[in-house]
């Protein structure tokens, strides 16, 4: 499981999701009780004191954080993002999906028109855009979720 499939599990059961160093922490609000947390080293979960799981929200989130806590720890983190923006227009690189073509305008990702992308994706860009990152022309500008 992805670190962002558990927070999005967490936060959809209505408990607030933390990421710290050392461990992850399920509470109940952001500076309150703590339902749960798991030690990112040694992959140990422990429940907040008087925490009892009688609530399908908070099994919700056992179960979520138990399926994380098994993941590889290599596998946990999604592949960062990308824009590959070219600064002198002030303008990103498209990809029209459906025409499967290149262009260059405003950041649109929709459904139609795709403007972020992996670096596996980048990876496999034609060989001219490709040229176009190495000289600098395209900058790759990480997208923050």
């Amino acid at each position: 499981m992805k670190t962002s499939e558990l927070k999005r599990i967490v936060e959809e059961n209505g408990y607030v999701f933390k990421k710290a160093e050392k461990f992850i922490y399920i509470r109940e609000t952001w500076l309150g009780l703590e339902a749960m947390k798991l030690d990112l080293q040694d992959q140990s979960i422990t429940l907040g004191e008087g925490v009892k799981l009688v609530t399908d929200t908070i099994k919700n989130c056992m179960v979520a954080l138990i399926e994380y806590s098994l993941t590889p720890p290599s596998e946990r983190e999604d592949e960062k993002k990308y824009y590959l923006h070219q600064p002198i227009n002030n303008q990103y690189l498209n990809y029209d999906i459906k025409n499967k073509f290149y262009f260059m305008f405003e950041p649109t990702n929709t459904h139609d028109f795709k403007t972020i992308f992996t670096q596996s994706e980048i990876d496999n860009f034609p060989a001219e855009i490709k040229g176009a990152i190495e000289c600098g022309f395209l900058k790759k500008v990480e997208v923050k979720e």
